[in-house]
């Protein structure tokens, strides 16, 4: 398994557990949240794959913003995954919880996108095929086992303050580039269906839709099957390509 080079070794205080509860119980927050946990006990997700083949040529779009990309350091973390901004809303603080999780168990490599004033704004992973057996023990298979020359990119987040710049797929198109210094020519990427913007991300960052993922969750367990796109994709996923 390969690992950062270093690791963080700050712990984000949180919000109070008053301010918290506040935010979890305003209706909007409260049914994202109770839709997430009824999916781990009982529901069947799709997902669309994608594979982007590094010697095909592409070129990489611009975002709002010039950014600069290099991996994640110790001293970038706190501001993209910590929570101890009281400003966060509670759906933020998931996101940057699971990326402060993945961050801290030094899986893969983690790249970062560098906004002007120096704040990362833009976090996603690379693994390689050495990931293999974590990707297995941490997803739970929730990924294709990578060939030797195969990568994939997960882990995907832009922080509130930096979303309509169009950071994402200035910074993965460009993230996928340095997979291929790592040795890889194809690199994966899977997104859920009904998360129209990264699936919209991931065509302008390169990457065609390759194949397709049935994830079922039974009682908090998952099971994965991967095949073909379906015949009506083209019809089904036409608004990705507007």
């Amino acid at each position: 398994m390969s690992h950062q080079t270093s690791q963080p070794v700050f712990q984000p205080a949180g919000p109070s557990m008053l301010a918290f509860a506040r935010q979890v119980l305003k209706p909007g927050v409260r049914g994202q949240l109770a839709r997430r946990l009824r999916t781990r006990l009982w529901a069947d997700v799709s997902a669309i794959g994608f594979r982007r083949d590094l010697e095909e040529p592409f070129t990489a779009p611009d975002a709002k913003i010039p950014v600069v990309i290099r991996q994640l350091t110790q001293a970038d973390a706190p501001a993209i995954l910590g929570d101890d901004d009281p400003t966060l809303d509670v759906l933020e603080r998931w996101e940057r919880t699971a990326r402060l999780r993945l961050w801290m168990n030094g899986l893969g490599r983690c790249f970062a996108a560098i906004a002007p004033d120096g704040r990362p704004c833009f976090v996603q992973w690379i693994f390689l095929p050495a990931d293999n057996a974590g990707l297995r023990a941490y997803f739970g298979g929730t990924f294709p086992e990578l060939g030797p020359d195969e990568s994939l990119v997960e882990g995907a987040f832009t922080p509130a303050a930096f979303r309509g710049k169009g950071v994402m797929p200035a910074a993965m198109a460009r993230i996928a580039l340095e997979a291929g210094k790592l040795g890889a020519r194809y690199v994966h990427t899977f997104v859920e269906v009904d998360n129209m913007p990264s699936l919209k991300g991931c065509i302008r960052s390169g990457f065609p839709a390759y194949q397709w993922r049935e994830q079922h969750w039974r009682f908090m367990r998952r099971h994965n099957e991967f095949g073909p796109l379906p015949a009506d994709f083209a019809t089904r996923f036409a608004g990705m390509y507007r």
